[in-house]
């Protein structure tokens, strides 16, 4: 099978918002959920790390809104790469 595509190895998430509609529907009633809401969406595409002291600058973290929903994605470090390399798994989709 030459043709098979292949993919990269990547931790993947995917969180639904529980009453985001909700949260939608009371933009409405003020601009301090328009910006709470806001910097919320801002602070999951472009996350602070919370340990100072590790360099998160070449980690290859993605985050993608999906209506209601975040789906996150990272590779795995150099470690943990070669460590799903020695091991036999079995399945290796995500």
């Amino acid at each position: 099978m030459a043709d098979e595509p292949s993919y990269d190895l990547r931790y993947c998430a995917f969180v639904d918002i529980l009453g985001f509609r909700e949260l939608i529907g009371r933009l409405k009633s003020g601009e301090d959920y328009f910006e709470r809401l806001r910097l919320l969406l801002a602070e999951i595409h472009q996350p602070v790390p919370a340990i100072p002291s590790v360099d998160f600058s070449s980690a290859d973290f993605r985050a993608q809104s999906i209506s209601d929903a975040v789906e996150f994605s990272t590779e795995p470090t150099r470690a943990e790469r070669n460590r799903y390399r020695t091991e036999d798994t079995g399945d290796r989709s995500c």
